[in-house]
């Protein structure tokens, strides 16, 4: 929801019926009727076998049936409904009290119908009429059990005379389930303390500066001032054309904001106002402001499923025609964009438009996900909606996103909007983002803002959503869609800045948690030479101070992670240094041939010579197997074909011998006589997490095609724990998701950096790879069914440098049962 949107009116009253009140307040001058988290009502489960304290709304048949149940041995089925509003009731009058919020959920599943929507209501009667509230909204099937859950504030007008719970919303005739419901009074619990707590372990890590001399020696009494210059987290905002114009507007975002979106400006209808004449001047001009200023920018949007935000020219095109066009944007603006944007939001608002699904059929939509993401690769793609954080459409959201990924939709984030109304509660945010969350894709709180006139409410609404968004593991940054009053797409009532550019309430709110995320810490070293300090993970500026010396400055990326990340700055500390041994070689590359490896490494400076040294063990003993070689590579010939060889080098001058480098490994082989190629890329450089993923491409530099589904890949990897089950996805490929399969095989005899290998198979949708030809990208990831984190960092088929395709032979590809490429370990 932003610029040019339409914000229907019964939508609004809607998301203010269900905002947040202080949980457990007593502003009305009641007392719970009963302790919180009890449920209120009557026969929830239905396991009396009676319908027992329900009534149907309306024309509705009710019974409780044991063919169907979420949980114990019975539900309650609703059948013979008359109207979408017929359903199952149950008043909560005589115990509930005014002023309270209260949690409400249900367990729904459909008897007669494939799909349908199901609605949780609370319908209240007081001095001020009949009002609806919808609690929460879902499509439902008949395939399972479906949860709806939503929290109601009971704010009567004067004294209530009806506050009736009841389950509706199918088209006329649909019969349909409930199990399970609950009304329970919140807890009261300290959700700010809570996220706090939570910040605190998740966006903060250990950090050590050791200072040292030039001669390696520590440098006690050192300065060490660590300023945060950047934060991990994506905190960011809206921009237009304005910042083009207007050098205050200009100097307030890149003063106070990390990322840019643009409002319009990369939008079809800004870019192609009639067709064929493409203009992306404006977008141009704010993308170079951006990067001179170093801020990144998220696409959006390469469509939007909207009809009323399709180009005017667009609406009347059908078929090949819409089907050309459409085409031709993604290539255009992709192609255009590409390298630039970070991420791109492919299609906006699919749950609220459909207007390329009517038209072109449902495949459409992940085409235009697999289309983007052949064209910018590196690019991540994006769904994006609203009301699925403000309002209880994440149910909705979760399922579209699930047809999404079994469709073979590249998805890489997921967008939610948070437009909201006069308050925003931080309890349905967070359950909402939980349930998100599920996907383990990263969330982005893409567009928020908040209609509040009273800019203190304004300020806590403010708070409230970005203390939750930074707590919440899954959410990796908040766009803020405007910041000046002066520009703002929903009035001044939403800006943090007024329109004589001082900061409103809100804005002062907004900077004062930027202070509170941004860590700014001066120390002096020890005896060790060592100044230690927790900070806010991203970037910081190192300035170390010594005595009579210039300061060192030095940067630091300080990155999640448990242990404390070490730096290490050397300073002058004053009198002369004498000759010194050269320092340890860097970046040895070992490559494996037939009978031989193939050696290679940096330059030490001051380095006269290199010892290579061998060993068949990971950590040695190593033997030294070449003394005194001159430059900067070596063939070892003494090796056996089939055994893995572990190798470091020194270098050495007349002062001494360096440190061992880091060592490198490689298995000699007899070569395969094939033509085809496997590539590989590190799609995550972390290499403790709880997921490995890997990406692919075949290429075939034959002058025959090659059927797909002779082949077999395989990825070779440790374990580490034997308890738990291997689950395998493949998030994307340019085949088709559907026509790749993943097995794990534990290896009988493992190896070094090996004793589990994950077997890729190909189905017959996969076709065959051209004569000169490749597959495609092909998306791999794999994870513990406990969720418990890999250690990649020894692991045969992985290289965390390899941020682009590159040829790999620690990965294996097989041909109808025989070795075409790679060697095993």
């Amino acid at each position: 929801m932003r610029a040019n949107k339409r914000v229907k009116l019964w939508l609004m009253l809607m998301l203010a019926a269900v905002l947040l009140v202080p949980a457990g307040g007593s502003g009305w001058g009641g007392s719970p009727v009963h302790a919180a988290g009890t449920n209120l009502l009557t026969n929830p489960g239905f396991e009396t076998g009676t319908t027992a304290g329900w009534t149907s709304m309306g024309t509705a048949t009710l019974a409780a049936s044991s063919a169907e149940a979420n949980g114990g041995a019975y539900s309650g089925l609703v059948s013979g409904r008359q109207a979408d509003w017929n359903g199952i009731s149950q008043s909560l009058l005589a115990n509930t009290v005014p002023g309270l919020t209260y949690d409400v959920a249900a367990r729904v599943r459909l008897q007669n119908s494939a799909s349908d929507t199901v609605k949780l209501t609370m319908r209240m009667i007081d001095s001020s009429g009949t009002s609806y509230t919808t609690i929460a909204q879902s499509t439902v099937t008949n395939g399972g059990w479906i949860e709806l859950r939503g929290t109601f504030v009971y704010q009567p007008s004067g004294a209530a005379t009806d506050l009736l719970l009841y389950v509706e919303g199918p088209q006329p005739s649909v019969n349909f389930y409930v199990d399970d419901l609950e009304v329970a009074e919140r807890t009261a619990t300290d959700w700010k303390a809570e996220a706090n707590a939570r910040i605190e372990q998740l966006r903060k890590r250990d950090a050590a500066v050791n200072v040292v001399d030039k001669n390696g020696s520590p440098v006690a009494g050192a300065t060490v001032h660590a300023e945060q210059t950047r934060s991990l987290f994506g905190f960011g905002s809206a921009i237009n054309n304005t910042v083009l114009s207007n050098p205050t507007y200009a100097n307030f975002f890149k003063d106070h904001f990390e990322w840019a979106v643009f409002e319009n400006e990369s939008k079809w209808y800004s870019n192609e106002s009639s067709q064929g004449n493409v203009n992306y001047s404006v977008a141009d001009q704010m993308l170079a402001w951006a990067q001179a200023n170093g801020i990144p920018v998220r696409g959006h949007t390469v469509h939007w499923e909207v009809e009323d935000a399709q180009p005017s020219w667009v609406k009347s095109l059908t078929g090949t025609a819409l089907r050309t066009a459409l085409d031709n944007r993604i290539t255009s603006v992709v192609n255009h964009f590409k390298g630039k944007f970070k991420h791109w939001d492919v299609n906006n608002e699919m749950l609220h438009g459909s207007f390329f699904k009517d038209r072109l059929g449902a495949s459409i939509w992940p085409y235009m996900y697999e289309r983007t993401k052949q064209l910018d690769p590196d690019a991540k793609l994006f769904v994006n909606d609203y009301n699925v954080i403000e309002y209880a459409e994440d149910n909705n959201y979760k399922l579209q996103i699930q047809q999404l990924l079994a469709q073979g939709a590249p998805i890489d984030g997921i967008g939610a909007q948070g437009h909201f109304g006069a308050t925003v509660d931080p309890y349905a945010v967070k359950q909402r983002l939980d349930n998100l969350a599920t996907f383990n894709l990263p969330i982005w709180i893409t567009e928020y803002d908040s209609v509040q006139p009273n800019e203190n409410i304004r300020a806590d609404n403010l708070e409230a959503l970005y203390r939750l968004a930074y707590s919440h593991p899954a959410v990796e940054g908040v766009m803020m869609w405007g910041f000046w009053a002066g520009s703002h797409w929903r009035g001044a009532d939403a800006a943090i800045v007024n329109q004589n550019w001082t900061l409103n309430a809100a804005g002062q709110r907004y900077l004062a948690l930027m202070d509170e995320w941004k860590t700014d810490v001066t120390g002096t070293t020890g005896a060790t030479g060592k100044f230690a300090f927790r900070g806010f993970q991203g970037s910081y500026k190192l300035t170390v101070t010594v005595p009579g010396a210039s300061p060192v400055v030095q940067t630091l990326e300080l990155a999640p992670g448990a242990s404390v990340q070490q730096v290490t700055v050397t300073v002058d500390a004053g009198g002369p240094v004498g000759p010194e041994a050269p320092a340890a070689p860097g970046g040895l590359v070992a490559a494996a041939g037939n009978a031989q490896v193939a050696l290679s490494w940096n330059a030490s400076t001051g380095a006269t010579g290199y010892n290579v040294k061998r060993s068949t063990a990971s950590g040695g003993p190593y033997v030294t197997v070449a003394a005194g070689t001159v430059g900067t590579s070596y063939t070892d010939t003494g090796v056996t074909n089939g055994t893995t060889y572990y190798y470091t080098v020194s270098a050495i001058n007349a002062v001494g011998e360096s440190a061992n480098s880091a060592a490198a490994s490689a298995t000699p082989n007899v070569p395969v006589a094939s033509d085809l190629v496997v590539q590989y890329k590190a799609n995550n450089p972390n290499p403790n997490d709880n997921q490995i993923t890997a990406q692919f491409n075949i290429k075939n530099r034959g002058s025959a095609p090659v059927a797909m589904t002779g082949l077999k890949l395989r990825y070779y990897f440790t374990k580490e724990g034997a308890g738990a089950a291997l689950n395998f996805w493949s998030d994307y490929a340019q085949i088709g998701g559907s026509n790749v399969s993943g097995t794990f095989v534990t290896m009988a005899a493992p190896k070094p950096g090996a004793d589990t290998y994950l077997e890729i198979s190909f189905g017959a949708g996969a076709g065959s790879i051209p004569a000169n030809g490749q597959s495609g990208e092909i998306h791999a990831r794999f994870a513990k069914s406990d969720w418990t984190n890999f250690n990649e960092s020894d692991d045969y088929s992985y290289d965390g440098t390899k941020a682009a395709f590159a040829d790999w032979s620690k990965v294996t590809l097989y041909l109808n049962g025989q070795r075409a490429w790679g060697n095993e370990p």
